[in-house]
């Protein structure tokens, strides 16, 4: 669920783009999220070689205009012990960090991410926890919750439950699958941007809005 202890960034950016960057352990769902954005007919015809990273921009369409953002995906290629190299992470303005439900130990490892990125950007950095695979779990979804809302401690932090793969906030599952999607970018916008931003929509990217970077 959403948490409560989102405060302003001073930090304002004036970059013509701005870079997010998806953290988490492997196997969690990172690069499918940028699969739901650019669809198979992008994604389907890219290798990523060892080193690199995915960047995907894209461009939301808001209340305060179009805001361009680079999102870096590690693609599935974390370093040993889930590691991700600083290069990867410095110079971000907002982040995600992705666990998977049904995996405590990826659970238990999201605390070590958010250190780390506050160690390399800054502690105001805006961050969005999500609980991904929702759509996998059949038992009681009441403990999953209680778990998830601990995370709502930190400052700048919000987390929410997610089925990145259904499109689907469990926190608001009665709004159409694509304004579902956005509910991941709502506090991280609100805390970089602007507290009554709100985003409309964002823009299907195209094939030369997806490169790679090598990261050493």
């Amino acid at each position: 669920m959403f948490g409560s202890s989102i405060e302003p960034n001073k930090k304002r950016s004036k970059k013509s783009k701005d870079k997010l960057i998806i953290v988490g352990d492997s196997n969690v769902g990172k690069s499918t999220l940028i699969k739901i954005f650019t669809g198979e007919r992008v994604r389907k015809h890219i290798t990523t070689p060892v080193n690199e990273s995915n960047i995907l921009s894209l461009t939301f369409h808001t209340n305060h205009g179009d805001k361009n953002i680079d999102i870096w995906d590690t693609a599935g290629q974390e370093y040993s012990d889930d590691d991700t190299r600083e290069t990867y992470i410095e110079n971000a303005d907002i982040a995600l960090v992705i666990y998977d439900v049904n995996d405590n130990n990826s659970r238990y490892n999201v605390p070590k991410w958010i250190e780390k990125i506050k160690s390399i950007c800054g502690d105001d950095i805006p961050i969005t926890i999500i609980g991904n695979k929702m759509d996998t779990v059949s038992e009681d979804k009441k403990p999953i919750v209680m778990r998830n809302a601990r995370f709502n401690q930190y400052k700048n932090i919000t987390s929410i439950l997610f089925s990145v793969l259904e499109k689907q906030n469990y926190n608001k599952s009665n709004r159409g699958r694509r304004h579902q999607l956005l509910d991941i970018f709502d506090n991280l916008f609100e805390c970089f941007y602007s507290s009554n931003i709100k985003i409309l929509d964002f823009t299907t990217p195209t094939e030369n809005q997806f490169k790679t970077m090598r990261v050493v």
